[in-house]
């Protein structure tokens, strides 16, 4: 196709051929548009040069000798750094590395013993600065090139491919060999790749270029001298631009030096050191400037530019502005100047004091110290060697001027460049391995820059284009936020290649630093100026450099790897806290790619698309990701230092936190910029936003200190209590604090977030609206009602913020019956809860985006729905535009604001025990925002409360409700029922005649079974008693007279809308004294004879009930021929089943079926055969009247008991009557002449009290009373009623007669015939008797006794009883008869100190009459005397018990003689003879 061009791009992010067709008379602006538009959009606007390595198409002319089907080549310039095939603009320091790339091939196999890798850049200038004139010098001591090489030098584009050099991928390391996973395996120095950039260099430096070069083997030196000018003239004349004429010299020789070279003494230099020679040889080269022959083996290239630009020029005669130079060139070349592990150490004698000393005119290369807060790093054994096995090269940068050197430096010393301060400054550093198809193996190492010190320690290094910004060492200084952002978005722009890699993520993170950057106004705040800018640029820097071959290429940009960015993407919000956004901008690394990628001409860039090769490389380790994941926590928890807690917290708190997390609580936390306290109002950025009270902060470790660490939690108390509960506790991520709240905004906030929250409930139909009263009839049914939960801004609300959460709101609606005796609504405590100001003050608050989507819960004002309009059902649904939300949000804020305006909302508290749950309905799934809810068919009349509560509710606040009063309205009476209390108490007891039933409740019914309420006793009102029908039968209730003998009565009173009935009782008929006839009698009785009667009546009542009454009254009722059989009793009372009516007319009668028994207690009546019956046979039958006059006294001796008898009670209607639980009654037995009086006796179920146990007193003449009367104990009112009706109860009065006993009462005792008078001194219960003057040791004989009765007289008729005595054992069985009962002898005691007592008992056999018993005293006297005794008892002084019986001589004594018995007791004072005033003369 020969009218069209084939132009293949360079530079381009792909290598891409396209066909470009070719017209007449056209310019070269046009065919640049044709071939942007035949590579794409993305190459509009792109700039570019068109040549063919020939010719350079720069304008129309040069356009218009162009054929079809020529080949041209368009090399795209990314950045200013970009060169054109000639006349290129490339940066100094890249120009000068284009000439190193050559010199590391050339001398990449030095390794002659003693022989260095050199390269030495020589900048050469003399004249004044009007007048200034240099050269560049790039010189070294490699293989040197050939005639053949050097004429091949000289061909533009003619790369290693063409010349068959091309370099190979270094190969993988062996099974058993370490691989190198940094630049090791890339050092190889095969750089020059495509015979442009030296020339493109170095006729960017200067206008002429010469090369002198000679081999090892070759004893010459080849030169070959290029000039720009006559390149241009060549090919405007159309001749062969690149054939030059080579010169072939000796070494040494100066005749080829050209007139620009000769100016230059040092030019000389480097001819006359072509070869190495003797000191005193140099000295004679020098002088002679005649050069000595090359010894075998030496080779060399050297690369002199001249006719420097003056730009060039002025730029090497600043000896200050050569320290950038030095940086970049260390930078682009630092692992083959330090090796594959690069610039780990400082040299200690490479400090500035080491270079203050040295010479003068000297100028050293400044050393930058290591960042603040970062620790030294151990320094590597600098090794001589590459892995691949080449020398190091020793790169060297001089300045000679005026002739003279002015100053030199090792590109190896310099320790500021961007590599350098990365591995010095780095803590942590993570290799790994990526193999990218086609292309080979890509190694890497990332690097991780902690936080400390209250700053960063990642290196700024000297990026442009904020270069001018930075201070020495990298720091930033006068660079504002804006000036940042803007810096940094056009670096974003103009140097992010088109290959780079995840472009968008790193502008995202850039622009979210900006943002922070923005919010933080670090300028003027107190904090650091620079910090802002400093977080911006940080951001800006690429994450990866890009090394080819060992040597950087600087316009490459990589910001992130694929397994970066999974671990990045793949956090939840939990992960953050660990894994922080900030601590992905604190990596950086470096990637070294081999041979098989492709670089542009100039190095800048690479031509391969790393985005796509990158995100295709499969990592040399499977698990990179979590190996890469676990470095990066283990080094953001280990390393970082970006937390300062202080002040322990309590005692109390510490032993919490220890308990459930082991963690240490802190009161203060300072980080860096700001200081927290335990108690600020802190702003959180969790989903949704929290606002909280700081109650401490914990860090993840058990320490006794503060200290600084990487990260802490806080807890707080979330805000407002409302929402979240007094006692509700969060604990979140320090990082996630966002501000701090001053009072005044937390104030404001808080009212805002609050006006979020459901606040009311708008009720469908309006009559069911909260407040009102609905009224409908038993049986009708509440309506559908639909309802809707809004704000406090009105708007429809299906989702709220509880708790922190987005909850789904529930609508429960619940029908409650309020309780007969509660009467209306307002008892069931109706309130209107006001948000006091200290629960404001803990209010929450949320942006106005939140509001719009998640619609989260707040306090708003209660409404009176009867005056404000439902809100519109559309306003607040999903897809409304930010503007209504925005607007929504500044009307929640004016609301907020609002002076006095105190959000309330509002809230029934149903009390269940004040009424009862009917129906409960629950809704999840609103109708767009409305709740529906079903009818409610309501068949019971009253008063009932529907309840509609949202759920969940506030923590802090009750239930938000909406309540409407119900009343439900009975229909027309159609029945009558009793209920209460009395119908119970019928069912379970008898009623006894008299007493009153509890109240009963007389109720009319509607069809529904509804109370229809009453205001008075309706008239026709009756009531009336029947005979109740046997059981199974039906009972005929019509109206009609009764015939009973018993009424019913009752006070009606209408309570409440009933009919109560109160103090019901049934009455005997007053006439009635000898029993009713509702009450049944023994039907065998009637058949008995009179005389048995009474019998049969003492066994209905007595039979089975004692042993013994049973076995004497069975001998009794023995049947006669002429009598019938007696029926077994039961001790039971008569009772009668009655029903009682309740008459209304038009309606059937209501009954109340009752069992009545026989009344309280009111008279008693004697069983017969009791004591004061006579005893004739024709008295037998007779029954006792209550009347003395009707019995005959009962004899009793004194002490005899009274013959048992049994006492009946009787009700005031003569009906038997027994105690119940409710009446309980005994029998009180009172008579002066018996013991133990009074006593009580207990009645048995029928109402018989046993009497017995009752003995005689003292004897009496005349008969006294036995009284017999009733004592009652009603236990509740209901009973005393009973009591009241049968009236005060009667005693019965029975005379009781004691005669005297004739029974031993006493003991006489004999003393031969006389009889012992009883001591006047003892009681007459316990007499005594005292015997006097009784010799000591002798025998008291003679004794005897008789007993008289109570009436003093001698007991005889032959009472068999036994004696028992004191002095003698056992007993001896006695009969009293006429006469005296002689005793054995009394022995006496031979003691006088005490007095002798006896007894004795006399106990009459087989009788119960008490033991009669003597006391006997004896007092003793001495014994007849049988000696005589003396004593001293008086004398001047007293004798002692020693001395007794002794006096002095001349001393009066009294000697005592007395008479003694055999005892030794002294006889009486009688015979007792003094002699006084004795003396004793020696």
């Amino acid at each position: 196709m020969t009218d069209h061009v084939t132009v293949i791009t360079i530079g381009w992010h792909v290598k891409q051929t396209v066909q470009v067709p070719l017209r007449t008379k056209q310019g070269l602006l046009p065919f640049k548009d044709r071939v942007r538009a035949a590579l794409g959009t993305a190459a509009q606007g792109q700039e570019f040069v068109l040549t063919d390595f020939n010719i350079d198409f720069l304008d129309d002319a040069s356009l218009g000798r162009l054929q079809g089907g020529a080949t041209l080549h368009a090399l795209f310039v990314t950045s200013k750094h970009g060169l054109q095939p000639t006349k290129g603009h490339h940066p100094f320091a890249y120009a000068l590395a284009e000439l190193i790339d050559n010199s590391l091939r050339a001398t990449r196999d030095v390794t002659r013993p003693g022989q260095s890798r050199t390269i030495t850049i020589s900048f050469v200038t003399r004249g004044p600065a009007t007048a200034r004139k240099g050269l560049i010098c790039v010189r070294d001591n490699g293989s040197g090139m050939s005639k053949e090489a050097l004429h091949d030098w000289a061909v533009m584009n003619l790369s290693m491919e063409d010349r068959g050099q091309q370099p190979t991928e270094a190969e993988p390391a062996g099974r058993g060999q370490p691989a190198l996973t940094g630049a090791g395996n890339f050092l190889t120095g095969d750089l020059s790749y495509f015979g442009v950039g030296s020339k493109n260099a170095a006729f960017f430096m200067g206008q002429s270029v010469k090369v002198i070069t000679k081999r090892a083997d070759s004893p010459y030196v080849h030169e070959l001298g290029l000039v720009a000018a006559e390149l241009e003239q060549r090919y405007k004349d159309s001749k062969s631009v690149y054939e030059e004429d080579l010169v072939h010299r000796m070494p040494g020789d100066v005749s080829t030096l050209s007139s620009i070279e000769t100016q230059f003494p040092v030019a000389h230099t480097w001819v006359a050191n072509e070869q190495p020679h003797s000191p005193s040889q140099r000295h004679r080269v020098a002088d002679s400037q005649q050069a000595l022959p090359s010894p075998e083996g030496h080779s060399f290239t050297r690369v002199i530019i001249a006719d420097l630009k003056p730009e060039v020029l002025s730029q090497i005669a600043d000896a200050t502005r050569y320290e950038q130079v030095c940086r970049d060139l260390a930078h682009l070349y630092h692992y083959y100047l330090h090796g594959h592990h690069g610039n780990l150490g400082f040299d200690s004698d490479k400090t500035e004091e080491a270079a203050a000393k040295r010479a003068p005119g000297k100028k050293g290369k400044r050393k930058s110290r290591s960042p603040a807060g970062s620790p030294q790093q151990p320094k590597q054994k600098r090794s001589s060697m590459l892995p691949s096995g080449q020398a190091i090269p020793t790169i060297l940068i001089e300045h000679h001027a005026e002739g003279s050197p002015s100053w030199e430096a090792s590109l190896a010393e310099v320790d500021d460049d961007t590599e350098s301060l990365y591995l010095q400054a780095q803590q942590a550093q993570l290799p790994f391995t990526l193999t990218v198809p086609e292309h080979g193996t890509v190694s890497g190492v990332l690097w991780y820059f902690p936080y400390q010190n209250d700053q960063e320690t990642l290196p700024v290094g000297h990026h442009p284009p904020l270069l001018q910004a930075a201070a020495p060492g990298g720091h930033l200084t006068q660079l504002t936020q804006a000036e940042a952002a803007q810096q940094v978005g056009a670096t974003q722009q103009t140097q992010r290649p088109v290959g780079s890699q995840f472009p968008s993520a790193a502008l995202t993170a850039v622009w979210e630093v900006c943002k922070v950057a923005r919010q933080l106004q670090c300028v003027g705040a107190g904090g650091d100026s620079n910090a802002a800018a400093r977080a911006v640029l940080q951001a800006s820097c690429p994450m990866f450099e890009a090394f080819w071959q060992g040597r950087l290429i600087p316009g490459a940009r990589i910001d992130s790897l694929p397994f970066v960015e999974m671990v990045r993407a793949k956090r939840t919000a939990a992960s953050k806290d660990t894994l922080p956004d900030e601590v992905f901008m604190r990596i950086r690394g470096a990637l070294f790619f081999g041979a098989g990628f492709k670089v542009t001409r100039n190095k800048l860039l690479f031509r391969d698309n790393l985005q796509e090769l990158l995100a295709a490389a499969v990592p040399g380790d499977r698990l990179q990701e979590k190996k890469f994941r676990e470095w990066l926590v283990k080094c953001h928890s280990q390393l970082d230092k970006s937390l300062r807690f202080e002040n322990l917290a309590d005692a109390t708190i510490q032993e919490a936190i220890s308990s459930k997390t082991g963690g240490t609580a802190f009161n203060t936390v300072i980080d860096g910029q700001r200081t927290l306290q335990s108690g600020d109002a802190l702003r959180l950025t969790t989903k949704p936003v929290l606002v909280g009270r700081a109650l401490y902060f914990v860090v993840g470790q058990v320490v006794k200190e503060g200290g600084v660490y990487a990260n802490g939690q806080v807890v707080v108390q979330p805000l407002p209590t409302a929402m979240y509960g007094g006692d509700a506790q969060r604990t979140i991520p320090l990082r996630r604090l966002e501000a701090v709240l001053t009072e005044e905004q937390l104030e404001v906030q808080c009212a805002k977030e609050m006006q979020k929250a459901p606040s009311e409930v708008l009720l469908e139909p309006k009559e069911l609206s909260a407040g009102t009263t609905f009224s409908l009839s038993a049986g009708a049914a509440i309506p559908e009602t639909s309802a809707r939960v809004t704000n406090g801004l009105g708007q429809p609300l299906v989702k709220a913020l509880l708790g922190g959460q987005k909850i789904p709101l529930m609508l429960v609606q619940r029908l409650w019956r309020v309780k007969d005796n509660q009467g209306c609504l307002a008892e069931w405590q109706l309130h209107k809860h006001s948000q006091c100001p200290c629960i404001l003050s803990g209010f929450s608050l949320c942006d106005a985006e939140e509001l719009g989507e998640a619609q989260p819960s707040g306090e708003a004002s209660a409404v009176d729905h009867e005056s404000e309009q439902r809100p519109d059902a559309k306003k607040g649904r999903k897809g409304k535009k930010k503007a209504k939300v925005a607007a929504v949000a500044a009307a929640a804020m004016q609301q907020a604001e609002t002076a006095g305006s105190t959000p309330s909302r509002r809230s029934v508290i149903m009390d269940p025990s004040k009424g009862d749950l009917i129906q409960e309905v629950s809704n999840r799934i609103p109708v767009k925002e409305d709740f529906q809810f079903p009818s409610i068919a309501v068949r019971q009349q009253g008063t009932y409360v529907l309840q509609y509560e949202v759920q969940p509710h506030l923590p802090g606040l009750p239930a938000l409700t909406a309540c409407t009063t119900v009343a439900v309205i009975a229909g027309l009476p159609i029945s009558l029922e009793l209920q209460g209390e009395g119908r119970a108490a019928a069912a379970s007891k008898d009623l006894m005649l008299g007493e009153h039933l509890p109240p009963l409740t007389l109720l009319c019914k509607d069809a529904l079974g509804n109370n229809v309420p009453m205001s008075q006793v309706p008239p026709g009102l009756t009531l009336a008693l029947k005979p109740a029908p046997p059981k199974d039968a039906v009972a005929e209730l019509a109206w009609e007279a009764s015939d009973l003998d018993v009424d019913v009565s009752a006070d009606l009173v209408v309570e409440g809308g009933t009919v109560k009935l109160k103090h019901l009782q049934v009455l005997g008929k007053p006439a009635i004294s000898g029993g009713l006839a509702i009450f049944p009698h023994p039907a065998t009785a009637a058949s008995l004879s009179p005389q048995n009667q009474a019998r049969f009546l003492f066994a209905f009542l007595f039979l089975g009930y004692e042993g013994d009454v049973h076995s004497l009254q069975a001998s009794k009722l023995a049947r006669t021929p002429d009598s019938p059989a007696v029926a077994s009793p039961k001790q039971e009372l008569p009772s009668a089943d009655l029903i009682v009516c309740v008459y209304m007319p038009d309606m059937p009668a209501e009954q109340l079926r009752v069992r009545v028994r026989p009344g309280a207690p009111h008279r008693l009546n004697l069983h017969p055969d009791h004591p004061w019956c006579p005893q004739s046979e024709q008295d037998e039958d007779r029954v006792a009247k209550p009347g003395p006059s009707a019995v005959t006294a009962a004899k009793l001796s004194s002490g005899e008991a009274l013959p048992t008898f049994w006492v009946q009670a009787l009700d005031k209607w003569g009906n038997q009557t027994g105690p119940t639980p409710d009446l309980p009654f005994n029998l009180v037995i009172a008579c002066d002449v018996l013991q133990s009086s009074p006593i009580t006796a207990a009645f048995n179920e029928v109402g018989v009290a046993k009497v017995r146990g009752l003995t005689a007193g003292t004897a009496s003449l005349d008969a006294c009373p036995l009284s017999l009367s009733l004592q009652l104990l009603p236990s509740n009112p209901l009973a005393e009623a009973a009591c009241t009706a049968a009236g005060q109860p009667d005693s019965l009065q029975l005379p009781v007669l004691v005669q005297p006993s004739t029974a031993p009462a006493s003991i006489q005792l004999l003393v031969g015939d006389d009889t012992m008078p009883y001591s006047a001194d003892c009681p007459s219960n316990a007499p005594v008797v005292i015997i006097d003057n009784v010799p000591a040791g002798s025998v008291l004989s003679d004794l005897g006794f008789f007993c008289l009765d109570e009436a003093q007289q001698p007991v005889h008729g032959g009472i068999l009883g036994k004696v028992q005595l004191s002095w003698s054992r056992g007993s001896k069985n006695v009969v009293l008869e006429e006469g005296i009962v002689c005793l054995p002898d009394m022995p006496v005691s031979e003691s006088t100190a005490e007095v002798m007592m006896g007894w004795i008992r006399f106990v009459v056999k087989d009788s119960t009459a008490p033991a009669v018993e003597l006391t006997i005293q004896v007092n003793i006297v001495a014994a007849d005397p049988v000696a005589w005794g003396m004593a001293i008892v008086a004398g001047n002084s007293q004798p002692t018990p020693r001395d007794q019986g002794e006096v002095q001589c001349g001393q009066p004594f009294t000697l005592e003689i007395c008479a003694h018995d055999k005892f030794g007791h002294r006889q009486a004072a009688q015979a007792i003879l003094l002699l006084q005033r004795l003396w004793f003369l020696h």
